[in-house]
């Protein structure tokens, strides 16, 4: 049986659905109603990724069955995207509600506008700027680096975990808030009896 292979690190929100051959890799944070299908191909999720609500990330397709799903490192894919058997190159942005059609190739640090159609077999290269329904190119990212943008994904992804995976232990955190409540009452109630006796001596 295949089943997917996720880093313990990884958060996976648990409305997700992650089916079949795929694998999620560590620090990477899959929201809330997204799915990711390796029915009948790879699909593979990099470090430091963001996967926004209600993505569909589909490997392999009855016509082409061995078109992988590959989004490397360091990628954002926005709100309501659909991805099928194609290859987002590390630090790219996918748009909300986008949708990437079979074969494209979308190269290191380039973005692709909100709601745009890249058709099948779209070559994107590195660091551009496409949009619209048919996507084509819209200028160049500029002055980039890198490095700037895998801090900024690593910096999205500590805070989404710090946010969001507490919520999903397999035991609630409430107690703890409850604590916290209770010695912040019990130390307004010392500082209130202390003032007051002050005030009377």
């Amino acid at each position: 049986m295949i089943r997917p292979f996720i880093k313990k690190d990884a958060f996976i929100a648990p409305s997700a659905t992650i089916v079949g051959y795929t694998g999620i890799s560590f620090k990477t944070c899959v929201m809330h109603n997204s799915v990711i299908r390796g029915d009948l191909a790879y699909c593979y999720v990099g470090a430091y990724c963001v996967i926004e609500e209600n993505v569909v990330a589909v490997a392999g397709t009855i016509a082409n069955p061995s078109g992988d799903v590959s989004i490397e490192d360091y990628c954002y894919i926005g709100s309501g995207s659909v991805l099928r058997s194609c290859t987002i190159q590390r630090y790219a942005i996918v748009g909300n509600g986008s949708i990437i059609e079979e074969n494209v190739f979308v190269g290191e640090a380039s973005i692709v506008e909100p709601k745009s159609v890249v058709p099948a077999g779209t070559e994107i290269p590195t660091g551009q700027i496409w949009g619209g329904n048919p996507a084509k190119f819209k200028g160049n990212v500029d002055k980039f680096t890198f490095a700037d943008r895998g801090n900024e994904m690593r910096a999205m992804c500590k805070q989404i975990l710090k946010w969001y995976k507490p919520m999903y232990l397999p035991y609630s955190l409430a107690w703890l808030e409850k604590e916290v409540l209770s010695r912040r009452r019990e130390t307004e109630v010392a500082e209130t009896e202390f003032s007051s006796r002050t005030q009377k001596g």
